[in-house]
């Protein structure tokens, strides 16, 4: 039995040594208040330093950056002015810019708008202006009931009569006046006296060159005086400004009739 006990106590031994020792757990200690006041302190200083060197680093490297010159006065300058400032906030200041902008646009805008115009007074004509317009409707109506005596005469061949009123109308308005000339053209165009009619025509065209009778009648004076060029020439330019007239139409067909065109 002691054997066995024995054999039995060495392999317990063995199997005891073969074991690994257990890990021995440790438990953790709270810092005193004291010790964690002195780590904040420190960590804060730290800090602080870091802080502080890195500060006079960058002012170090401006200074580098800027030219020499003394800055003393503009340091004095700047202080002085702010103690002149007045206290004043951006957001007071931009709406002030934004009132003198407005303002200046309104102004600008109303110098472009003109005045309103006044009424205009119509005054009255004084006697001097009466007198002188009906006189000129006096010598009007005289110079029209001329015009229409003539015309009766002319086509009545009525020599006298036609004479008597170019007469008067020379009195009336000078011997170089539109219906003088233009009288004395259809008279020596009707007497077949077609260059003196060329003449007269021409004369009364220069004072009075919108008169579409008198332009007919100066290109059958230049046809029966046997200048059909100049007279196909007078025609174009009376298609030209009177296209839609018949009587323009009318002439330049017997133009064609005569060049052959």
């Amino acid at each position: 039995m002691s054997i066995i006990y024995r054999s039995l106590q060495q392999l317990k031994r063995q199997q005891a040594q073969q074991k690994t020792p257990p890990i021995p757990r440790t438990t953790g200690v709270m810092p005193s208040p004291w010790q964690v006041l002195w780590r904040v302190i420190f960590t804060i200083v730290g800090i602080g330093a870091i802080i502080y060197a890195g500060f006079f680093w960058t002012s170090g490297q401006i200074q580098k950056e800027l030219p020499a010159g003394n800055y003393n006065s503009v340091k004095e300058y700047d202080n002085t002015s702010k103690k002149k400032q007045k206290p004043a906030t951006s957001s007071i200041k931009q709406t002030d810019e934004k009132k003198e902008f407005f303002t200046h646009t309104f102004q600008i805008e109303a110098r472009k708008k003109p005045p309103p115009k006044k009424p205009e007074t119509i005054q009255k004509p004084t006697r001097a202006l009466e007198k002188y317009f009906t006189v000129q409707a006096q010598k009007n109506q005289k110079i029209s009931a001329l015009n229409i005596e003539i015309m009766n005469a002319f086509r009545n061949n009525d020599e006298k009569g036609f004479q008597n009123g170019i007469a008067r109308l020379k009195k009336l308005l000078g011997k170089n006046s539109f219906l003088v000339k233009k009288w004395l053209g259809v008279r020596a165009l009707k007497q077949g006296k077609y260059r003196q009619a060329e003449q007269y025509f021409r004369t009364a065209i220069l004072k009075n060159p919108s008169d579409l009778a008198l332009r007919i009648n100066l290109v059958y004076a230049l046809l029966g005086s046997g200048d059909i060029t100049t007279a196909s020439k007078e025609t174009e330019k009376l298609l030209r400004e009177f296209p839609y007239s018949k009587k323009v139409q009318h002439l330049a067909q017997k133009i064609e009739q005569l060049t052959g065109e």
